[in-house]
């Protein structure tokens, strides 16, 4: 950003050091811990949004599995009430061709 000090071009950073000396030394040593810093801060902060990105997919797909399930859950109820109803035509049918079978037998 634009607070911060900058560090000298590339290659002139030795000799920077070495014309300044230690105060410019003690400088570059202060800049090169703040960046460290906040590498460590940057890191600390994706770590965080990854584990947050964690938390939030397997909340998501506990979400949606739950829901399948339920809906799984109302179509073989759907099914089995299908299922008994033409049980119960088919059987039906069947008595009635038993009497009509007997009536033309008789």
């Amino acid at each position: 950003s634009r607070d911060e000090p900058r560090l000298p071009a590339r290659g002139t950073l030795g000799r920077a050091a070495l014309e300044e000396g230690p105060a410019q030394l003690q400088l570059l040593r202060g800049q090169m811990q703040s960046l460290e810093l906040r590498q460590q801060q940057r890191a600390a902060e994706a770590a965080l949004l990854l584990e947050d990105t964690r938390r939030v997919s397997q909340a998501e797909t506990a979400r949606v599995r739950r829901e399948l399930g339920q809906a799984l859950a109302e179509k073989d109820d759907l099914l089995r009430t299908f299922r008994r109803e033409m049980d119960a035509i088919v059987g039906d049918i069947s008595l009635l061709y038993e009497q009509q079978v007997q009536t033309h037998v008789e």
